[in-house]
């Protein structure tokens, strides 16, 4: 059609007056199907869905004549202008066409096509008649308005060149390498009628591309079958899996997720007959029970464990406790009663303390039942002494609340704002979104569906909200006096207020009645040994320093005031402990890390923290735990600055941070033990947690991070010049295996300008090269490249054999990474030398390791083997394990190159052995496959065999590609016995 189809669509739904929804109602399709073509999201939407839009809106959505020529492969081969099928030709044109289709992008050479079209015998016409054909090929393609595929004359045949609205295939392709996206994922399995050019002659369905594309849509099944029973989108899951699982029937994993799809959409008996169905075959045709997939899945299935039906998957109840005693706003509540009807966005706005997150949760509690779908809640820190809670943290919170897995939540902000938006589109949920920073950190936490309601509490008036997102804005003042009054009374006694009425009007009106102040001021008021008029007394003195108001509408400083009411009262070591809580730079502490705080030990300091505890200063969040309220946190710090030295401050500070880079140092050296380890000062700053094993020191990092990060930025901006670069270097281990990459980045960038400042070269040179890694990790080797050259320079200068080594590896890596083998050999072979010098037989095998693979790529097999032997040789030596059982295999690889079977034998199964002993199983798979390989070229079928299906489920568990191809083989050896 002419124009673009989104926005005719919009257009005319628009003229007919219809909402997205009523025009999905009456067209019969799903109302996302209209926002995704409205939106572009969707370039070649379904034709039945076209269709039945164009039939609710009238003519104008589709017209052939103006539509792109686009082929078909993943089916029948067919060639379609807009909804019209063109005719292609005789048979070998049809075949000629498919071939070129499946390889496209690629040059197929002039031999190959002649094989595939004639079986091998071609006639003595074949060169005209080829040519023929790719002539009036180019004649059909170019049938068509607009950008068309080409057909190009390559060096040695042809090309097809085609983009993903011009072949089905390509795009199949592009959305599978967009990511583990479900709504792509699903679109991508939407666009196969059938197995890859089904009718054609079997030389060409045998064609490698033909069963690679074939191989593709089998993993792309799987990968949607995971996200989709996590999503509990069970139905969608049966419908996309079935064809593929009936043209796959001996595949375990595929058939595994189809019978806990039908189970998940309340066809169980359905799921039990494919278990029977799927065990049969296995029993007759391969003589094996069905696997662990397999099994697991009917124990699931027996068990009824698979989770009901979505979309409501999970229903989440995130709302904080309801308010006690709350009082008044019943204008307010009406308000939001009235806007949750006509609006899908609400912001309530107004100054600090004045009850917005209150207001919030008490009307949230007695909403709950219009959404039955669950209520979400996320504080985003948008005015508070921490960052600003990102979108990216905030989605991740939301979406595991939502009953995705970890694994399977998307790590960017605009994916996994996409998967939030799908997983509500069908819903009625209610989100909490509490004291946002500014309109952009809510967007991407906005719903798609006209179900939700997201109520937004801020002190910014949100006008971008409101302006873009049609958000209704409630304004709240403080409540009248009477209100206010009673929240005071509920708080110190209403028999207390009604004795002292003048008294209790004029803490009223010295707290401005600000909410949070009236409570605050009531509890400190409930104590009987505290008169009512003695404390408004009290405020009165101190209105003329810390006015409850102040001038600029910051209501802080009437929280600072009360706050000092209740810190007054405090003992002596509790008001110490109080300030120092207030200098920790992380979220929250642990009992070791507070007494490292606090310079004590964890037995002094469980006293004063159950004291600032009882009196609600202090909160132990989960048990050994503490955290400050940020405005308490505020005032700590103001306290801590006015009553002790600035030197007693910085130390308790450093002690503090000393402890976290002891603690995790200890946890590096048990996580990473052969990566590069920075000595540590000795300090006594109190008992250090004791790591036995990496998995435990890993999940240790993983829940002190936010403290870790916060730590080592303070560190960074400190006075102390080991701490500054050494705390931010020690987390390497934990960024790397975490794959915390922002982290990584942020907190070296950090280390870096201190030690710049301090003129400390070896902290630069420390900082660089592990900077120069996290970019690396981050998939940014250009950045990597630089700061790695300048960390090489500034080793060289120094006479560091050892980093200068690190830093040569790392740039060896890259230039690998970038093709060119000859630069990585080159740096390698530095690095090497330099480990050598530096007596560090552990890098000398990784340079050894590196510059074997090297050697290998290059056409040096016989050099490359004499580097492994060397590398295995040190990791042996070492006690690394992984390395060992790693090198053994690229051992026996190039023995097999290079004929000598029997050693490559011998070597695949010491690297068996080795990758079992430290629990590689992405090796244990990749080394039995082809020790399947090499036993089958030596005549040694069962065996062969055995080692495949030993294999098999470790490849499909760490999603090698190879497993595939042992499926394959597994496949062909059973059709060979069963011929037999």
């Amino acid at each position: 059609m002419p124009g673009d189809l989104g926005a005719r669509v919009r257009e005319l739904r628009e003229r007919a007056g219809l909402t997205q929804r009523e025009l999905a109602d009456r067209a019969g399709v799903s109302p996302r199907a209209v926002r995704y073509i409205e939106g572009g999201t969707v370039r070649n939407p379904r034709e039945d869905t076209v269709r039945r839009l164009a039939e609710v809106l009238g003519a104008g959505v589709h017209a052939d004549e103006a539509a792109p020529v686009r082929i078909e492969v993943l089916g029948p081969l067919t060639v379609r202008r807009g909804a019209t099928a063109l005719e292609i030709g005789p048979p070998r044109r049809r075949g000629l066409l498919g071939l070129l289709a499946v390889q496209a992008g690629r040059p197929v050479g002039t031999d190959e096509i002649v094989d595939v079209l004639w079986d091998g015998r071609p006639p003595a016409t074949h060169a005209s008649q080829l040519h023929s054909h790719i002539a009036r090929l180019r004649r059909l393609l170019r049938d068509g308005p607009g950008p068309a595929p080409v057909i190009e004359r390559a060096a040695a045949g042809y090309v097809l060149r085609a983009d993903d609205a011009q072949l089905d295939l390509a795009e199949f392709d592009t959305r599978v390498e967009s990511g583990p996206r479900v709504e792509e994922l699903e679109a991508a399995l939407r666009l196969w009628r059938g197995p890859v050019l089904e009718g054609m002659p079997g030389p060409l369905r045998a064609h490698p591309a033909v069963v690679a594309a074939g191989r593709r849509r089998v993993a792309a099944a799987v990968a949607y079958a995971d996200l989709a029973l996590d999503l509990c989108l069970h139905s969608r899951a049966v419908t996309l899996l079935q064809p593929v699982s009936d043209l796959e029937p001996l595949h375990e994993g595929l058939q595994a997720r189809l019978m806990l799809a039908l189970a998940g959409a309340g066809r169980q008996a359905a799921a039990l007959r494919l278990y029977e169905t799927l065990r049969r075959r296995l029993v007759d045709e391969l003589g094996v029970e069905p696997g662990d997939a397999v099994r697991d899945a009917h124990v699931r299935v027996l068990r009824q464990e698979v989770a009901a039906e979505g979309p409501s998957g999970p229903v989440p109840a995130q709302l904080p406790r309801d308010i006690a005693g709350f009082c008044g706003r019943g204008a307010a509540l009406a308000e939001l009663d009235a806007a949750a009807s006509a609006v899908e966005a609400v912001v309530i706005t107004g100054a600090p303390g004045i009850g917005k997150s209150a207001l919030a949760v008490r009307w949230a509690h007695g909403a709950r039942e219009r959404f039955p779908d669950g209520q979400l809640f996320a504080d985003l820190r948008g005015h508070s002494p921490r960052p600003p809670a990102s979108a990216a943290e905030t989605l991740s919170g939301f979406l595991a609340a939502l009953g995705v897995s970890a694994a399977r939540i998307p790590s960017g902000e605009e994916a996994a704002a996409t998967l939030f938006r799908t997983l509500l589109a069908e819903r009625r949920m209610l989100v909490i979104l509490d004291d946002a920073a500014e309109a952009g950190q809510v967007r991407a936490l906005l719903p798609g569906g006209r179900g939700c309601l997201v109520v937004v509490t801020s002190r910014d008036r949100l006008a971008g909200l409101v302006a873009r997102e049609g958000a209704r804005r409630v304004a709240l003042e403080p409540p009248p006096p009477d209100d206010a009054r009673d929240l005071l009374a509920h708080v110190a006694g209403a028999d207390r207020v009604a004795a002292e009425p003048e008294a209790a009007a004029r803490l009223v009106a010295r707290c401005g009645r600000l909410p949070l102040a009236l409570r605050i001021a009531g509890e400190r008021a409930a104590s009987p040994h505290v008169p009512l008029a003695g404390l408004a007394d009290e405020i009165d003195d101190e209105h003329d320093r810390l006015d409850l108001l102040s001038a600029d509408g910051d209501a802080c400083t009437a929280v600072r005031t009360v706050f000092a009411w209740s810190y007054r009262a405090l003992p002596g070591p509790a008001a110490l402990m109080f300030r120092r809580l207030g200098l920790n730079p992380g979220s929250d502490l642990s009992l070791p890390a507070a007494a490292a705080l606090a310079g004590t030990t964890v037995g002094r300091v469980r006293g004063p923290l159950a004291t600032l505890t009882s009196r609600h200063l202090v909160e132990e969040h989960r048990p050994g735990r503490y955290r400050l309220h940020e405005l308490l946190r505020l005032y700590a710090r103001e306290r801590a600055v006015a009553e002790d030295p600035a030197g007693d401050r910085a130390s308790a500070v450093r002690r503090l941070l000393a402890w976290y880079h002891g603690a995790v140092d200890a946890a590096q050296r048990v996580m990473v033990p052969h990566g590069a380890q920075i000595p540590v000062e000795a300090g006594d700053v109190g008992p250090r947690p004791v790591f036995v094993e990496p998995g435990q020191a890993l999940r240790w990092c993983e829940s002190e991070r936010a403290n870790l990060v916060a730590g080592a930025l303070a560190a960074a901006e400190s006075d102390d010049d080991a701490l500054a670069w050494k705390l931010p270097l020690s987390l390497w281990g934990l960024f790397y295996l975490k794959g915390h990459h922002a982290d990584w980045i942020a907190t070296h960038r950090a280390a870096l300008a201190a030690a710049r400042r301090r003129g400390d070269t070896e902290g630069e040179a420390w900082v660089l090269t592990s900077l120069a890694f996290a970019f690396r990790a981050a998939s940014r080797p250009s950045d990597a490249r630089v700061l790695m050259s300048e960390a090489i320079a500034l080793w060289r200068r120094r006479g560091h054999c050892y980093g200068e080594a690190v830093a040569l590896s790392g740039l060896s890596d890259l230039e690998r990474e970038a093709g060119d083998d000859a630069a990585a050999l080159e740096h390698g072979e530095r690095a090497l030398a330099r480990f050598t010098e530096a007596g560090s037989l552990w890098g000398e095998g990784i340079a050894l390791t590196s510059t074997g693979l090297a050697h290998r790529r290059l056409g040096r097999p016989s050099v490359a083997l004499d580097r492994y032997r060397r590398a295995l040789a040190a990791f042996y030596e070492v006690g690394d394990r992984f390395g060992a059982g790693e090198t053994l295999a690229a051992l026996g690889e190039i023995q097999v190159e290079l004929g000598r079977t029997d050693r490559g034998l011998r070597l695949y199964e010491r690297a068996l052995e080795a990758s079992r002993a430290s629990g590689n199983r992405p090796v244990q798979g990749q080394v039995l496959a082809a020790l399947g390989d090499l036993l089958a070229e030596t005549g040694r079928e069962a065996e062969a065999e055995s080692a495949r299906r030993e294999a098999l489920p470790l490849l499909d568990a760490a999603g090698d590609p190879r497993a595939a191809t042992v499926r394959a083989e597994l496949s062909l050896s059973e059709e060979e016995r069963t011929l037999s």
